[in-house]
């Protein structure tokens, strides 16, 4: 159950091809944080290959045996405090959905992406190298803060 004091991010999905799906998050007053890149909508789960509903999801902590040992090194060499990987909770009909880097759907696996821009090319949409730790970088430290001092929620809005 989401507390009454927690902090709302929203993320905007606003294109989408037959892979996937860019979008906006942001944060407080609506103030721009990063771009996303999630897979896409697909009416039938396609495990790995779907994006998750529009919703508002509880923001939480997973230690996860994949990504600690890497984040925690990005994290901390940037000066914050690691506490987990950053997941969206009680998400129907998924587990372990994760905000992290990557470039393309490739690397999400139902998961979230984020940038500071995504590029609409020939190929599909990805994130472009070396856009994607620094967009989390940013975002961590962020949303950390509003877990911890209250909870956070992600609202996810279809275009």
């Amino acid at each position: 159950m989401a507390r009454a004091d927690a902090v709302i991010f929203t993320l905007r999905r606003v294109f989408e091809t037959s892979k996937a799906t860019e979008g906006v998050l942001t944060g407080l007053n609506d103030g721009h944080i990063c771009a996303t890149l999630e897979d896409a909508w697909h009416a039938q789960k396609i495990h790995g290959e779907t994006s998750i509903p529009a919703g508002t999801f509880r923001l939480g902590w997973h230690a996860s045996p994949k990504f600690d040992a890497v984040y925690r090194q990005r994290v901390e060499r940037a000066g914050e405090r690691y506490r987990g990987m950053i997941q969206l909770l009680d998400v129907p009909g998924y587990e372990w959905v994760l905000i992290h880097c990557g470039n393309t759907v490739a690397d999400t696996n139902g998961c979230i992406l984020v940038g500071n821009s995504v590029f609409r090319g020939i190929d599909g949409l990805h994130i472009p190298g070396g856009e994607s730790v620094s967009a989390f970088l940013r975002l961590y430290p962020i949303m950390a803060e509003a877990i911890e001092k209250g909870g956070a929620q992600l609202q996810i809005i279809d275009p």
